[in-house]
C-alpha cells in the first residue's frame, strides 16, 4: 500500500519535524516566561529583606542589643608561651554592647553627619571607652601571652578566652561594656 507524498507512512514510530519544532518552541517560551517571572519577583524579596535586616540593626526589634565596633588602634606584640621564643602580632576589634538610650531619646547619639552621612571621628560611645583603654589592653596581653604556637591554631578558642577574660572586667567596673565578640584585625606568629 502506497501512501501520499507528504504523509507519514502509518506506523511509524518517529514524530515529524513539525512537532519536533513546535515542541521546542513551547520550551523555549516557557524557559523565557519562567526567567522574567523571577526576575520580577527576585528583587521585591531583596528589598523586603533589606528592611528586616535595617529594622534588626536599628533596635527595633527588644530582643536585640545594641553594639558598636571599637578597634584598637595599636597592635598587640606579645611573647607566646613556648619554649621556644616565639611572638605574636596581632590587631584587634571589639564588638561591645550599648547600654540603652535614656526613655524619650531615640538612640540617635550626637555627632551624626546629616543627610544620613556617617559621623567623622569616634562615636561618643567610644570616646567614653578612652579611660578603660588600658584595662582593655592589659587583659588582652594578659590572655595572648598564655597562648602558645598550638593554641593559637584554634582562633575561636582563643577569641572565646579573650571575651571571657575582658567580661570578667566588668565585675569591677560597672561601666565596662559588655564585650559580644572578638575579631582578629592581623594575626602573625614567629
Amino acid at each position: 500500500m502506497a501512501t501520499k507524498k507528504g504523509e507519514p507512512k502509518a506506523g511509524n514510530p518517529a514524530l515529524s519535524p513539525r512537532i519536533i519544532v513546535g515542541m521546542l518552541a513551547v520550551a523555549v517560551i516557557a524557559s523565557v516566561s519562567s526567567f522574567i517571572a523571577i526576575r520580577l519577583a527576585l528583587p521585591k524579596q531583596i528589598i523586603v529583606e533589606q528592611r528586616t535586616i535595617v529594622e534588626h540593626e536599628t533596635g527595633t526589634h527588644e530582643a536585640t542589643k545594641s553594639s558598636e565596633l571599637w578597634t584598637l588602634t595599636e597592635p598587640f606584640i606579645v611573647n607566646l608561651s613556648d619554649p621556644k621564643r616565639r611572638f605574636l602580632k596581632t590587631t584587634v576589634t571589639l564588638r561591645l554592647s550599648k547600654p540603652a538610650p535614656p526613655a524619650g531619646e531615640h538612640g540617635a547619639e550626637g555627632g551624626e553627619g546629616g543627610h544620613g552621612a556617617p559621623a567623622k571621628g569616634p562615636s561618643p560611645f567610644i570616646q567614653s571607652l578612652a579611660p578603660f583603654q588600658p584595662v582593655f589592653r592589659d587583659t588582652i596581653i594578659r590572655t595572648l601571652r598564655k597562648q602558645t604556637t598550638v593554641t593559637l591554631q584554634d582562633p575561636d578558642r582563643v577569641k572565646s578566652e579573650m571575651k571571657v577574660a575582658l567580661n570578667l572586667m566588668r565585675r569591677d567596673d560597672e561601666g565596662i561594656p559588655e564585650t559580644l565578640e572578638v575579631y582578629f584585625g592581623e594575626f602573625v606568629v614567629q
